[in-house]
């Protein structure tokens, strides 16, 4: 289950991206529609010396997931969340900073369950 925060100076050039990214990483996960979620969040105050400069401010992105998704398909959601970003914030790829937190097992609970691993 994807939780992916995105953080930009800027608003969420248009609310649509959010369910392409979660209807993208699912399929490509082959996890259940709605088992992604994402959250834009504009920022007032922060401290990033490139957000300001040329007002194409690329986002920082935070994906949460359990750590049973191997190295491919992390490399595959990074590439989807990039490429979609890419397209809607009109930023440069180089300028968008991704990380990926996993969740260990029994960090996590999901649908009233505390999540045990795979």
């Amino acid at each position: 289950m994807p939780i992916i925060k995105i953080y930009s100076p800027n608003s969420c050039p248009d609310t649509n991206i959010l369910s392409d990214i979660c209807n993208r990483v699912t399929d490509h996960l082959d996890i259940p529609v709605g088992h992604a979620w994402a959250f834009w969040h504009q920022q007032e105050s922060f401290h990033k010396p490139d957000w300001g400069l040329n007002g194409k401010n690329a986002p920082m992105i935070m994906i949460y997931c359990k750590n049973s998704y191997n190295k491919q398909q992390i490399k595959g959601i990074i590439e989807i969340i990039s490429n979609v970003i890419t397209q809607a914030c009109s930023c440069d790829k180089e300028s968008i900073y991704i990380s990926c937190f996993r969740i260990e097992p029994g960090h996590l609970m999901v649908r009233g369950e505390l999540w045990e691993g795979n």
